[in-house]
């Protein structure tokens, strides 16, 4: 309670906490306000009729593009026992944990948070205990035989743990942090109105607090009717703490971590972390400025090109003819002397896309995106060699995994303190489906069943984006064989073509036995199939095998069959 502690030392305390964060803090919400704006393609747009303000959103497509690879539809996950007895908890755990996440939404909060440190380099999300009741009206169908139905009721509508997105421009952390976990202190930004703080039912002091006018006013006009609710966990000792202030003037709640597992309530993921530094780098910070200068060269060209279209004349200025409009089939009172026609210089256009073309390469270099999603041209990176197929296996598959698992470590964090929500707070007995598919298959749990030691696990965190590189590498050495099968073949050397064509279809994880006949016949004689007729109908003979027919040998139908031919490159 309040009472544990002195609140005007404990206030002076959060103050200058907070100064030393907000100061820093400050700096981090320009730097995400920029993110913000290179993300959402926002420039300032031109005024004057004949420049162009075009500015495509290359680092939106990006950053979505690289998103679309890491985030999972439902990420599949896995409780382990970290002792022998602990099994049988353990997969009540993991199917508790598959249910909250369902009816919590998590798919749909989980890309959010991989968005966020895509853009702005740092995301958070708060893993909180979702008690919530509601109100509604009595059902018809329960029996009242003594006459005493109330017209409302309230019951229970989630009581599970949560996973929260967090604006990072309402975060704010110890400046001397280099992580959450050396971190003295956290604050976390609400803005709520009074009826919601009553209605929480675990605060304190609401009637005696404060207008916060100056403040409140010059950061948001639109939050003036609401308190500023900041919740400070910090460590006193070898406790954690909970100190909650409105208006960051008056303090509502002060008492230890009312959670068990003592650990601040957050999970961090930097998709591409900074050596000793809280906040990693941005996508968007690291290609701003290739998209300025793409848009700065675009724009040039495309206002020389409006030039070319619309040639400019010089005009004799002693003429008395003064307004001359240049249109199609206007007849100009001039005498020829008097006007010239301005002739641009046509040559400063292909620079122009060359560097265009240099740009857009750097920007699928620096991100590893795959170069045609990315906005380069197909002409950069020939998909029908090995060694360009190789090339965007590396780009797009090898950095999004590492990626990826940034975001893993963050979820694994997550899971963590979630199966320890569950096992301090978890009521009486749940109802529990153990398989999806089926309807009947519940099992009862009680929080006695899921105390134990357990570890999380977020199962295949990396499988569809290495079954991608699987395959890639599974054509590109399709390819070579392809490429190179005339010139093995007059080298006197006979490739296993079926071998190469089972390879790729178990790539895909199909089974060849699916796909190709028996193995028997020489690959190298081809026969026709006979004419299916009745009597009197000639029967063709065998065919001239490929190697005595002039020309390179064909190549054979599997590998044609597995390579795509006639279809274009495969996209992957």
């Amino acid at each position: 309670m309040i009472e544990s502690s002195d609140p005007k030392k404990l206030l002076d305390r959060f103050q200058k906490c907070w100064s030393q964060s907000y100061s820093k803090h400050t700096m981090n919400c320009e730097f995400y306000k920029k993110c913000d704006d290179g993300y959402n393609a926002v420039i300032k747009p031109s005024s004057s009729e004949w420049q162009s303000d075009l500015h495509p959103p290359y680092a939106l497509q990006i950053i979505d593009i690289i998103e679309s690879n890491i985030v999972d539809d439902e990420p599949d996950v896995r409780v382990m026992a970290a002792q022998p007895q602990y099994a049988e908890g353990a997969d009540m755990l993991t199917h508790i944990l598959k249910q909250q996440r369902y009816k919590d939404n998590f798919s749909e909060k989980y890309s959010l948070f991989v968005k966020q440190a895509l853009i702005r380099g740092i995301s958070v999300a708060k893993i909180p205990w979702l008690e919530e009741w509601r109100k509604v009206p009595t059902p018809n169908y329960k029996p009242d035989p003594l006459g005493m139905r109330k017209p409302y009721e309230t019951v229970p509508h989630r009581q599970q743990p949560g996973f929260v997105n967090v604006d990072m421009n309402h975060f704010l952390w110890d400046p001397n942090a280099t992580s959450i976990d050396d971190a003295e202190y956290v604050f976390f930004r609400t803005y709520e109105s009074k009826r919601s703080l009553e209605s929480s039912g675990v605060y304190e002091n609401l009637d005696k607090i404060e207008d916060m006018q100056n403040i409140i006013v010059s950061e948001d006009k639109e939050r003036r009717n609401r308190v500023e609710v900041v919740e400070w966990w910090w460590r006193d000792g070898n406790m954690m703490r909970l100190t909650v202030l409105a208006n960051r003037n008056t303090i509502i709640r002060d008492c230890a971590s009312p959670f068990w597992h003592g650990e601040f309530p957050f999970v961090v993921a930097n998709i591409m972390p900074q050596a000793f530094s809280f906040r990693g780098k941005s996508m968007v910070e690291i290609i701003s400025d290739l998209q300025i200068a793409l848009w700065e060269l675009q724009n040039q060209r495309i206002d020389n090109s409006k030039f070319m279209a619309n040639a400019a004349m010089f005009v004799d200025p002693n003429t008395d003819q003064q307004d001359i409009r240049l249109y199609p089939g206007a007849v100009i009172p001039l005498r020829p002397d008097q006007v010239q026609a301005w002739v641009p210089n046509i040559s400063i256009l292909q620079p122009s896309v060359q560097a265009e073309e240099m740009l857009k390469g750097d920007l699928q270099n620096i991100t590893g995106a795959v170069g045609y999603l990315s906005g380069a041209s197909g002409t950069q990176i020939d998909q029908t060699t090995a060694t360009g197929i190789s090339v965007i296996s590396n780009m797009a598959a090898k950095r999004i995994i590492r990626m990826k698992q940034q975001i893993m470590y963050a979820m694994r964090r997550a899971g963590e303190q979630q199966i320890a929500l569950n096992q301090q707070l978890l009521p009486g007995p749940v109802a529990v489906r153990i398989d999806k598919e089926s309807e009947n298959d519940w099992r009862v749990v009680t929080p006695t069943d899921i105390q134990g030691q357990y570890d999380f696990r977020v199962e295949d965190a990396n499988e569809s984006l290495m079954r991608q590189e699987r395959r890639a590498e599974a054509l590109a050495f399709a390819n070579w064989f392809g490429q190179n099968y005339a010139l093995l073949t007059q080298s006197g050397v006979t490739p296993n073509m079926r071998r190469v064509a089972e390879d790729v279809i178990q790539a895909f994880d199909e089974d060849p036995k699916e796909y190709l006949g028996e193995a028997g016949a020489d690959p190298m004689q081809v026969q026709n199939p006979p004419l299916v007729g009745g009597p009197g109908q000639s029967q063709p003979g065998p065919t001239t095998p490929m190697g005595a027919a002039s020309g390179p040998p064909a190549i054979p139908p599997e590998i044609l069959a597995a390579l795509g031919a006639g279809s274009g490159p495969s996209n992957l």
